[in-house]
């Protein structure tokens, strides 16, 4: 080959080498993730007992409806909220760390 030397072609071997690793290392593909659905409905109970639920996610509910919710709901009025945060202007860091500041 023109342009490399046998030091820069992989044998067969290595080749299956960096085959196996790429088959056995696990994908970061974020549709193969499983959802944590108890920290999903921990931040959904969050909303509830800051009383904004039905502000960003369009549904009154309390904290025990929040527990029963099945897993795909949880998923589902998650992604509500995930919109609402995302659709929302965020403010420069300079204005939100001045708030944090105490005045002199």
């Amino acid at each position: 080959m023109a342009g490399f030397s046998e030091k820069d072609i992989l044998s067969q071997k290595d080749m299956a080498e960096v085959m196996n690793m790429l088959e056995t290392e696990p994908s970061n593909n974020v549709e193969s993730r499983q959802p944590d659905i108890p920290a999903l409905r921990e931040q959904l109970a969050i909303l509830v007992s800051t009383g904004r639920v039905e502000e960003v996610i369009g549904v009154a509910m309390i904290q025990e409806q929040v527990n029963r919710l099945e897993p795909k709901d949880v998923e589902n009025y998650y992604k509500r909220y995930e919109t609402y945060v995302g659709t929302r202007p965020q403010r420069p860091l300079s204005t939100a760390l001045s708030r944090c500041t105490p005045a002199r």
